[in-house]
């Protein structure tokens, strides 16, 4: 009986030890999914929201397609745009009829002929609008924030993922 007591405490102290190291990696999340929602493209770009001027990057994927797929994170002055390694530059301030103008334009300049319609998505933080995204329906794009990096800097720190849903690049490690 008295082994059978320390077997129990044993496997309680570590059951105990367990939930603790679970706990504390939980709270090291340093990344946190922005959740996105697609929208009606000719709703949007009837609204408000579609002349107000945003901060702008475009992407771009990279790989072993003959063209490269493009997309676009608008974002407000309360945030910063960062990847883990897509080609990305910052356009300035623009509207949201500015970028898919820019997406047409860049379409044509790159003969990037079999390109969607953008496919624009608003990102949400708490319920409130924090991005918009423009990109090809063969785009997944993913916006996380990181909680250490806006804590440091005092503002939101946006991080850009993607997945290039295209066939060939499933034989590569899809996305960055």
């Amino acid at each position: 009986m008295l082994y059978s007591l320390n077997v129990i405490q044993g496997n309680m102290i570590i059951a105990a030890a367990a939930i603790l190291v679970i706990l504390g990696l939980l709270s090291c999340e340093n990344e946190v999914y922005l959740q996105s929602n697609v929208v009606d493209p000719t709703r949007i770009v009837a609204s408000s929201i579609a002349d107000k001027k945003f901060n702008v990057a475009r992407f771009e994927t990279f790989g072993p397609q003959p063209e490269q797929v493009y997309g676009y994170v608008l974002y407000d002055d309360d945030a910063d745009m960062r990847t883990t390694g897509a080609p990305l530059a910052k356009l300035g301030k623009m509207n949201l009829k500015e970028v898919l103008d820019d997406y047409d334009k860049t379409r044509r300049a790159k003969g990037w002929y079999r390109a969607s319609s953008p496919v624009i998505r608003e990102v949400l933080r708490g319920g409130n609008l924090i991005a918009l995204t423009a990109s090809d329906d063969m785009l997944d794009v993913h916006l996380w924030e990181d909680k250490a990096l806006s804590e440091n800097e005092n503002k939101v720190i946006i991080i850009l993922t993607y997945d290039d849903r295209r066939t060939a690049d499933r034989a590569v490690k899809p996305g960055v």
